[in-house]
C-alpha cells in the first residue's frame, strides 16, 4: 500500500474555502467511481478528512452530503465473535 494510508495524517486547523474545495472535489471523485465514501488518504492526501453520502443516487444527493473533519475514535469494544465481519453486505 501507498505510506499514505499506512502513516500518521495531519490535523485540519484552517476551515476556509480551500478546504470547502477539497471536500467537493473528493464528492466528485467518490461519485465518479461509483461510491459511498471516500478518505484523503485514499486519494494521496495525508489529512484528517473523509466524505460520504449514505444514498447516492438520491435527486437532492446534496442533501445527504457529509464531510468529517479530524475524527477521533472515542470509544471501542471488541468483536465477541470470530464470525467475518462484512460492513458492506447492504451496498449494491
Amino acid at each position: 500500500p501507498h505510506p499514505v494510508l499506512r502513516g500518521a495524517n495531519a490535523e485540519i486547523i484552517q476551515f476556509d474555502e480551500a478546504l470547502a474545495k477539497l471536500a467537493a472535489e473528493m464528492f466528485a471523485v467518490m461519485y465518479a467511481a461509483d461510491g459511498v465514501g471516500l478518505a484523503a488518504p485514499q486519494v494521496g492526501l495525508a489529512r484528517r478528512l473523509f466524505v460520504y453520502n449514505v444514498d447516492p443516487r438520491a435527486p437532492l444527493r446534496q442533501m445527504r452530503e457529509t464531510a468529517v473533519i479530524n475524527p477521533r475514535i472515542v470509544d471501542y469494544c471488541r468483536r465477541s465473535s470470530e464470525e467475518p465481519l462484512n460492513a458492506w453486505s447492504d451496498v449494491e
